[in-house]
């Protein structure tokens, strides 16, 4: 076992506080981050498309109760797709890993550590194809983004970040040494220390290392990002685990070293202002009930129904060409 061996032990949540990133999100979007529980208060529960819990009557429960019948999914009204807003504290969720690498029939190694933040909005906005306002598409209920921070299972020194968009294969890993980064103030530090920055698209909330025009699907669906939008720095941030009576971080087979996006490096000068709006986070290990729910989240699939929540990150990038002109590919 390596340093990381328990998700409460004291180095795995100040890893998890270290790596806790800072999201820029995009001016004027309206759809805020929230809570699993926030969305459960709200919602109605669907099963074959048909209603079978009102809005606001539904509880973890009554949700959990539905895992096993045919196309079971949680509906918002459209009064509730802002999400909480980000006064509320809405938390950040994370999975910790640990990454092992075969090195024969009997023996093998920890690779590194993957830390998977996940991002929960109550609604991704559509889409100006082509750019036209007035040709949208891909509005939907319920939207679970994430990155993966990878960093060293000896030293817990950064190695580099996957920076998820959309599908799973969707995303670019940036090394270390180009990774955007916030410098902020810190209990029991005199020296600023840098977090890690992530640029929040409009609408679809992937995350991206740089701001500005993101060329997607022969430039059908592009994402846009900036640095001049409400900050959210969050500051519950919540670790997840689904066996209350293991504390033991889980292990994952390695899928290779990651392969860097072949995209220049963006260099990010914040401001004063912005440096100010960073806050030191609060990382707790829960145990996750409402992980339990085995169905669709508006039309999201629940995280531990998702590959990247218990297996390594996938190890290839989608640089830009590809992201336009051959988006599945990676």
């Amino acid at each position: 076992m390596g340093r990381y061996e328990s998700l409460s032990s004291p180095e795995v949540t100040a890893l998890v506080a270290r790596y806790t990133p800072v999201f820029f999100l995009y001016p004027g979007d309206p759809y805020m981050p929230c809570s699993a529980e926030w969305f459960l208060s709200h919602c109605s529960a669907n099963v074959d498309g048909k209603q079978v819990l009102e809005h606001g009557k539904v509880t973890l429960d009554a949700a959990v109760a539905l895992n096993g019948k045919p196309n079971v999914n949680l509906d918002l009204k459209e009064e509730h797709w802002t999400g909480q807003a980000l006064e509320l504290n809405p938390p950040l969720y994370a999975r910790v890993k640990q990454i092992v690498a075969k090195q024969s029939e009997d023996h093998s190694s920890i690779e590194a550590i993957e830390i998977t933040f996940l991002t929960f909005f109550a609604f991704n906005g559509s889409y100006p194809l082509c750019g036209l306002e007035f040709w949208r598409a891909g509005d939907h209920v319920g939207d679970i983004e994430h990155l993966t921070v990878r960093c060293s299972a000896e030293s817990g020194e950064l190695i580099g970040v996957y920076y998820n968009s959309h599908r799973n294969c969707e995303g670019a890993w940036v090394m270390a040494k180009d990774v955007p980064m916030i410098k902020a103030t810190a209990a029991g530090s005199e020296e600023p220390v840098p977090r890690i920055v992530s640029f929040v698209a409009r609408f679809g909330h992937g995350h991206y290392s740089h701001p500005g025009t993101v060329f997607r699907l022969y430039r059908f669906a592009n994402d846009y990002c900036s640095h001049a939008g409400p900050i959210w720095s969050p500051q519950r941030v919540i670790v997840l685990r689904k066996d209350p009576q293991n504390d033991a971080i889980i292990s994952s087979a390695s899928r290779g070293a990651p392969k860097a996006c072949l995209l220049r490096a963006h260099r990010f000068q914040p401001t004063s202002a912005m440096r100010d709006a960073v806050r030191e986070p609060q990382v707790v290990v829960d145990d996750g009930f409402w992980l339990q729910y085995q169905g669709k989240w508006g039309t999201a699939d629940a995280p531990t129904r998702q590959g990247w929540f218990d297996n390594a990150e996938h190890p290839k990038s989608l640089d830009p060409f590809r992201r336009m002109w051959l988006p599945f590919t990676a």
